[in-house]
Order: C-alpha cells, then structure tokens, then sequence
C-alpha cells in the first residue's frame, strides 16, 4: 500500500488561495480517501496585509490530518516544522 500524504500552502494575504488549497484537499480525499496532510499558511511576516482570520485558521487546524502552520519562507521560519509535523502525521497513521 503507497503512503500518501502532501503539504497545502496558502498566502496568508490572499485568503482565495487558501480557498484553492482546501478544494485541492477534498478533491485529494475524493480521490484517494483520508490522507494526511499539512496547511502552511505563509507570508505571516506581513501581519499588516494578513486577511486570514484566526477563527478560519482554527477550524483548518481543527479538521486538518496534520497542522496548520504559520510561515515565512522567505526566512525558512515554520516551514522545516511544517515537513516534520507531515511526516510525523505519516507514520501515525
């Protein structure tokens, strides 16, 4: 049996793409069933632009088969954390 499992990332100051991220994700399940995932919400360096709200966020996280993550990739800040929480939510399942 194949271990599936991918990392969803959105811009944090464009709430349409994290929209995208999470059809992706049910077309995934769709297709493969449940597999484990990650969100990583990046740009969160540019908390003046930041239009996901904390509320949203919570409730990815909370149906989320991983974590949802705050990056800035532009330094690499959350997103070594956001490989290993994937992984680890790998080998869990």
């Amino acid at each position: 049996m194949k271990r599936r499992m991918y990392l969803l990332v959105a811009d944090g100051t464009r709430p349409a793409t994290l929209d995208k991220a999470l059809a992706i994700q049910e077309e995934a399940e769709q297709n493969f069933g449940p597999t484990p995932y990650v969100v990583a919400l990046n740009k969160f360096d540019l908390t003046a632009e930041w239009e996901i709200p904390n509320d949203r966020e919570a409730e990815i996280g909370g149906r989320a088969r991983g974590a949802v993550v705050r990056t800035i990739a532009k330094t690499d800040e959350g997103v070594e954390l956001a490989f290993d929480l994937l992984a680890k939510t790998m080998i869990a399942t």
